[in-house]
């Protein structure tokens, strides 16, 4: 991911791989920017048991935050999905819903014989990029305490 990737830990922590020669800046400030919300937002969530359908939404969440702060990067996975790819990652993601793994997690940042590369990152921006384009006076603290099935029905994502 242009030479940076990160994680937040359940301690509250940010751990950060850079490649000194290749990372790009941007990547670096907006990964930043993505896990500090994951560590706000799993304070808050910390005894929450977690869903697939949460996980992908908190994960939009965080990139919708990191959008905020740096408004003129465009990461990879925030291109367009077609409907019928829309369709497919959602309907894998139901199915997976209440019994996914790391295998599941990993099929969908790797990609398989029915969901493309990065699906839980290319969902998760189009579910919240909805939901912020329909619900634009809703604030960054409500729509980070907001319940992801709540997210869904506000997003339209649910009617079409």
């Amino acid at each position: 991911m242009n030479g940076v990737t990160a994680f937040a830990t359940s301690n509250h922590q940010i751990v950060l791989h850079i490649a000194p020669q290749k990372y790009d800046e941007e990547m670096l400030k907006y990964a930043l920017a993505h896990e500090y919300y994951h560590v706000v937002y799993y304070e808050e969530y910390r005894n929450r048991k977690r869903d697939l359908v949460e996980y992908v939404i908190s994960e939009g969440k965080a990139d919708s935050f990191a959008n905020i702060l740096i408004p003129n990067f465009k990461a990879p996975w925030t291109k367009e999905l077609s409907p019928e790819g829309v369709n497919t990652i959602w309907n894998w993601i139901k199915e997976r819903r209440y019994s996914f793994n790391e295998t599941d997690l990993g099929e969908m940042r790797n990609g398989n014989r029915e969901i493309s590369q990065w699906s839980d990152y290319r969902i998760r921006y189009h579910i919240m990029q909805e939901f912020l384009k329909n619900n634009p006076n809703v604030t960054l603290e409500e729509w980070t305490l907001m319940e992801s099935d709540k997210i869904l029905e506000k997003s339209g994502f649910l009617d079409k």
